[in-house]
């Protein structure tokens, strides 16, 4: 059974400056030669079940995720990550088995006329869409009021994202106020996903885990905390020279990469590239960082008190 997802980084190039961003921003986009590769490697494997496209803003090389789609041959699903301003969609018009996550960062943003025309858009051309909230300091307190902004839009689901490099950004405090906050959201949006049933729920950061510890007097192995590759980022992450990254994070700084994946050997171990540095991998500082450990706990401890909450309401019906 096919369970992997893939990102694929096919540009990073962008219309838009976030203060959040992590990409390292070249102007590069993937060469068809690359996109190619990445292309025959998926046919010929048949292990992703979804593939996202990501940026940069990808959408603004609308005809290169058209080239994907239409020459990959298994069966699979297709996700956009885009900041939602969109100037064309109707090229995606044919493909249904597609979804646009669309990122939000504050309900009064001036960016959101863009993004709701590009919703009323989706829902012309019937196609989904999920909501993203990317978690900083500065919206923390506002979640709440983010989240029934982005209600009324009707998204599939909403999605809340761990800033990255949170480590270096988020101090305990932030984290008190997100502890604070998150029980309020979680109510809210079971009494939306029951009155309304316009959107499936609300979808808390994923837990990261410790990554690899790299020895560097045994070189052909490697110290990990979970073997399972999925233990360590849920993806396979490709950038726009081809090559697999560690993690979303290390792609758009362009470290920590294992070479090309078309060369990976088939195995579930990650192969690294000794080129890199040979250091502890602690790209996301779970390894010694208070701030990061503790909001891991906070959204493990609040995922079971939305799931018991929603299984007593089923078992009620």
């Amino acid at each position: 059974m096919k369970n992997k997802k893939l990102a694929i980084y096919i540009n990073d190039i962008c219309n838009r400056n976030c203060s959040f961003c992590y990409v390292n921003k070249t102007n590069k986009i993937m060469t068809l030669e690359t996109a190619n590769k990445i292309i025959s490697y998926i046919n010929d494997n048949d292990i992703y079940k979804t593939i996202i496209f990501v940026g940069g803003e990808p959408t603004l090389t609308p005809d290169l995720i058209k080239y994907f789609i239409d020459n990959i041959k298994i069966n699979v699903k297709y996700g956009v990550m885009t900041n939602g301003i969109i100037k064309n969609l109707d090229i995606f018009k044919p493909y249904k088995n597609l979804t646009f996550n669309i990122s939000f960062i504050n309900e009064k943003d001036p960016d959101n006329y863009y993004k709701e025309m590009t919703i009323k858009k989706l829902n012309d051309l019937n196609i989904k869409y999920n909501a993203l909230i990317v978690n900083t300091p500065n919206n923390i307190v506002n979640l709440l009021n983010i989240f029934k902004y982005i209600i009324k839009l009707k998204p599939t689901y909403i999605k809340l994202l761990r800033q990255h490099k949170m480590g270096d950004i988020w101090t305990l405090n932030d984290i008190y106020k997100y502890k604070e906050i998150l029980p309020k959201l979680i109510h809210f949006s079971i009494y939306c996903k029951e009155k309304f049933k316009t959107y499936n729920q609300i979808s808390l950061p994923n837990k990261i885990d410790i990554p690899i510890r790299y020895s560097s007097e045994v070189y052909d192995k490697f110290e990990i905390n979970l073997v399972d590759q999925d233990s360590i980022c849920k993806y396979d992450i490709v950038g726009v020279d081809g090559k697999q990254y560690l993690c979303d994070g290390a792609c758009g700084e362009n470290k920590y990469c294992f070479g090309y994946i078309w060369d990976k050997p088939n195995n579930p171990y990650l192969i690294h590239n000794f080129g890199y540095e040979d250091v502890l991998y602690d790209y996301c500082y779970l390894a010694n960082n208070k701030v990061c450990l503790d909001f891991d706990k906070i959204n493990d401890e609040y995922r079971d008190y939305y799931n018991n909450i929603i299984s007593k309401i089923e078992g009620l019906k």
